[in-house]
Parts: C-alpha cells; sequence; structure tokens
C-alpha cells in the first residue's frame, strides 16, 4: 500500500514550503495509484487524509464519499469525511456521518465516544451561534486529529 512521506512539526500544521510541496508530490503519486487502479479503497483514503492536511476538505469529502460508496461502511472514512464537513461548516452533514458511526458500530463509537459527544456538542453550538448571526471561523486541525 502507498504511505505518505509527509514529515509534521509538532502538533500545529505549521507547514514549511518544502513539506507542503511534498503533500502535492504524494497527491500526484495517488493519483497515479488511483488512474491503475480505481477500484482500491485505500488509495482515497491516503488521498483524502492529504488533501485534509492541506485544508482542501471538499475535495477530502468526494475522496471520503468515494470509499463510501465502494464499502457501503467504513469508519474511518465516515469518521473523517465528517470532520471535513465540520471543517467547511456544513454541520448537519457532519452530524449526520457521526450519528451514522454510532448507529452502525457500537466499538468504534464507545472507544470514541466522549470524541463524539464533544463533537456533538461542537457542533450544536456552532449550529446556534449562527442562527444568533455571529460567523464562526473555523480553527485548524492537526495532524494528530487524522490519527484518532
Amino acid at each position: 500500500m502507498f504511505q505518505s512521506n509527509l514529515q509534521h512539526n509538532g502538533s500545529k500544521r505549521n507547514f514549511g514550503v518544502w513539506e507542503v510541496d511534498k503533500i502535492y508530490e504524494d497527491i500526484k503519486k495517488v493519483d497515479n495509484k488511483i488512474r491503475n487502479d480505481a477500484s482500491n479503497s485505500a488509495y482515497y483514503l491516503v488521498r483524502g487524509k492529504l488533501f485534509f492536511l492541506i485544508n482542501a476538505y471538499r475535495a477530502a469529502i468526494w475522496d471520503f464519499s468515494k470509499i463510501v460508496q465502494m464499502e457501503e461502511f467504513h469508519a474511518e472514512a465516515i469518521y473523517l469525511r465528517g470532520a471535513s464537513y465540520f471543517a467547511v461548516l456544513e454541520s448537519d452533514q457532519a452530524l449526520s456521518d457521526i450519528n451514522h458511526l454510532i448507529q452502525k458500530n457500537a466499538a468504534f463509537a464507545s472507544i470514541h465516544q466522549d470524541h463524539f459527544l464533544a463533537l456533538r456538542q461542537v457542533i450544536q453550538d456552532v449550529k446556534t451561534f449562527n442562527k444568533a448571526g455571529k460567523k464562526f471561523k473555523m480553527p485548524e486541525f492537526s495532524k494528530e486529529f487524522l490519527d484518532y
């Protein structure tokens, strides 16, 4: 399986130029792998994570959705798609993915229960905040978020 050689400094995404260039190189490599084997969902997962790292959340959503189409239930892809939806402030879709995970995979949900409950609450708070006419700015995610 293809693995990214991405190097990360610390818990925040303070990528240098070289590192961003490396991410784009890795995306191109995965693109070629997908062209040769479009049925391998692992490639979409790697590319989706790379897109997520560079804040290309819409592209990440597309890749994670592709995995869900291919495999019906893929907990990691649904989790990361929900996080990507949250990053683009599509809270209903984010909440839908979180609820889907909890309903379909009790073991996964129990391991990450505190995280899911916190994320659900944040999503609800953002929705309430937005309804009050205020503007919510999405914080940066750390790489560790991808390694839940």
